[in-house]
């Protein structure tokens, strides 16, 4: 099979798994929302449930200090292919750690714009990193809302405990976003993340403790600090992306691909 033969068969493979992903997160989302209305009715359920939480010595919701990782490594599968994804000090790396191209994506799951771009082109930096041409840097921040937080952490705690499952978990916190669910406690996060395959009790602990919250807005200083004004923003190589009239921009997935391809192959 050519080389390029070989790529349109790992892009369509990892088309299909986000698919399959944003299915089961809108499934998820849809249980949530009738759970709400049936608790609603329900007064008396959610009394219980009120007690119980405040008689089980456990918060709801938590604001956890600690540090990610950085430099713990696992292989994880897109498409068929094993990848590497690293935890670092600003997020997840994944892709060849020797790749010509080096992209940086710096995002907040609570940014609406940050939740189109990821519909549009995630599954594009998910076959860009598979395909060994680029390292691709998603960096967590949180600028609008609080789910960035709490969903950056859960994302950190994911990639640290059972990472096969972090690509799958980053697009789902995104699909999942919306006025319903914008002011989840961690509690939420741990059932969803569940919901998805999330097995692994301490990583299923990391999430409900909001472990790395802190971290979260702490890097968002850096990330402001180093000339980060918004959500989403793109790196490539170092630089933003810029338009005739020198605008930062994002690129498209066929830009991405253009681009990528050019500047490995001017290595």
């Amino acid at each position: 099979m050519s080389a390029k033969n070989k790529k349109s068969e790992l892009r369509e493979k990892i088309a299909q798994q986000r698919e399959e992903a944003a299915r089961a997160a809108k499934r998820r989302k849809l249980f949530t929302q009738l759970g709400i209305v049936l608790g609603a009715i329900v007064v008396i359920g959610i009394i219980v449930a009120i007690v119980i939480v405040a008689t089980s010595g456990q918060p709801d919701d938590a604001s956890g200090d600690a540090t990610p990782p950085a430099g713990q490594s696992a292989t994880v599968t897109i498409g068929g292919a094993p990848v590497n994804l690293e935890i670092t000090e600003k997020g997840i790396a994944l892709g060849n750690p020797d790749a010509p191209v080096v992209i940086d994506l710096y995002e907040d799951y609570s940014c609406p714009h940050c939740q189109d771009y990821e519909a549009a082109t995630g599954t594009t930096f998910l076959q860009i990193a598979a395909e060994g041409d680029a390292l691709v840097n998603f960096n967590h921040i949180n600028i609008v809302t609080q789910y960035g937080a709490r969903a950056g952490s859960t994302s950190m705690c994911v990639a640290e405990g059972q990472p096969e499952q972090w690509t799958a978990v980053h697009s789902a916190l995104f699909t999942n976003h919306g006025q319903s669910t914008n002011n989840w406690r961690t509690g939420s996060f741990k059932d969803f993340v569940e919901g998805l395959g999330v097995t692994d009790q301490d990583t299923l602990d990391c999430v409900f403790e909001g472990r790395y919250m802190s971290w979260v807005a702490a890097n968002t200083d850096v990330a402001m600090s180093s000339g980060v004004t918004g959500t989403p923003s793109l790196w490539v190589n170092g630089q933003q992306p810029r338009d005739a009239n020198g605008n930062a921009i994002l690129l498209s997935s066929q830009d991405l691909f253009q681009t990528v391809a050019e500047l490995a192959n001017s290595n």
